[in-house]
């Protein structure tokens, strides 16, 4: 059963990540986020004046943001678009005073307000490639951990105190929303929707089904 439920998942292409997305926004649908991870979610935001929140919560930004966070980089949205931006001016005045032609700093600018986009699409693609190699060593942790008799929740913890940066981040971020809000199935899908693997999906899943029904967790992962 769980072979033939994760077969279709399997598999780094377009197809499979547009299933995954599908199934992401069907699973969430009925999830409700409790206020403590809310809060914790929201805590960076406390930070800022009423109005950078407005910008940065913005409806315009939400590509940007998932981007940012998967890179693994803290920037905000809003502050790496004004800085995207005078990269970009700077340039395209520099050429502008050098050449006089305004092609070129029209050119300039667009080139230089785009390094720091391109930087960060290299920068996830680095750190999610690096976090597949690492998420079969830390099933393998959590395997252990569980036939010790450790809870789900330790054996996520001992992944991020095991492992290295980025899974140990992704996983210390779940240990602690389970710790603050306690609801294992909006957890596993938060740590979903961060990495958007098909491998993510497959060990999500199997969590989640053996919490329904039953069987030992440990033969699951193994």
């Amino acid at each position: 059963l769980m072979f033939a439920l994760f077969m279709p998942v399997f598999g780094e292409n377009e197809g499979s990540r547009k299933r995954l997305r599908e199934r992401l926004n069907k699973m969430a649908e009925d999830v409700e986020i409790p206020t403590a991870v809310k809060l914790l979610r929201e805590d960076k935001l406390g930070k800022l004046s009423a109005t950078e929140r407005l910008v940065e919560t913005s409806n315009f930004l939400v590509g940007l943001r998932f981007l940012i966070c998967q890179s693994g980089h803290k920037i905000l949205a809003y502050r790496f678009i004004l800085l995207s931006g005078s990269i970009g001016l700077g340039a395209g005045l520099v050429l502008w005073f050098l050449s006089k032609m305004w092609l070129l700093a029209i050119v300039a600018f667009s080139l230089g307000s785009s390094v720091l986009y391109f930087k960060l699409i290299l920068d996830r693609g680095q750190r999610m490639a690096r976090f597949e190699e690492q998420l079969p060593e830390a099933i393998d942790v959590m395997r252990r951990a569980l036939q010790a008799g450790h809870p789900f929740n330790e054996s996520l913890h001992l992944v991020g105190e095991e492992l290295d940066d980025p899974i140990k981040k992704e996983f210390s971020i779940t240990f602690a929303e389970l710790n603050y809000g306690n609801n294992m199935k909006w957890a596993l899908l938060g740590l979903l929707e961060r990495t958007q693997s098909v491998n993510v999906m497959a060990l999500v899943t199997s969590v989640l089904v053996q919490r329904e029904t039953g069987g030992n967790l440990a033969e699951i992962l193994s």
